[in-house]
């Protein structure tokens, strides 16, 4: 599997990083006016030139930085990662409510991409804060 299917996308981790989304990650998007570039995270030194750089986040980082649960009007919503045909499907479900009702859907053959929606979803709909969580931090 190539290194670009593991990561979160370059527009997704832009999206990240302006909802405030701040966590170490292995590798960064660094793109020029000509190329986009996908490497291992380095020490800044010196100048970093006209490029723009962004974490791409791994799916088990994401992981690390979206809750396993939220509370909306007093009903627990749990994360659930189903696997099926090629496609990993990200769930918030509850299972108190009959039927068991899900908040939150979306599938995507990249894990990484379909956490960092789920985390864009929580954060734009105010149903989670990075800055009620110890594990993450606002830039």
């Amino acid at each position: 599997m190539k290194l670009e299917d593991q990561v979160v996308s370059y527009e997704l981790s832009i999206k990240l990083k302006e909802l405030g989304i701040k966590y170490d990650s292995l590798y960064e998007w660094d793109k020029t006016r000509e190329y986009l570039y996908l490497q291992r995270t380095t020490p800044r030194t010196g100048i970093e030139g006209d490029g723009v750089r962004t974490r791409a986040y791994l799916a088990t980082e994401l992981l690390d930085i979206c809750p396993s649960e939220v509370n909306v009007d007093n009903n627990y919503y749990y994360l659930t990662i189903e696997i099926g045909n090629n496609n990993f499907v990200i769930k918030l479900i509850t299972k108190y409510l009959k039927p068991n009702f899900t908040l939150y859907q979306h599938d995507n053959k990249n894990l990484a991409n379909a956490l960092a929606k789920l985390t864009i979803y929580l954060i734009e709909n105010n149903l989670w804060s990075p800055n009620n969580d110890t594990k993450t931090t606002l830039e």
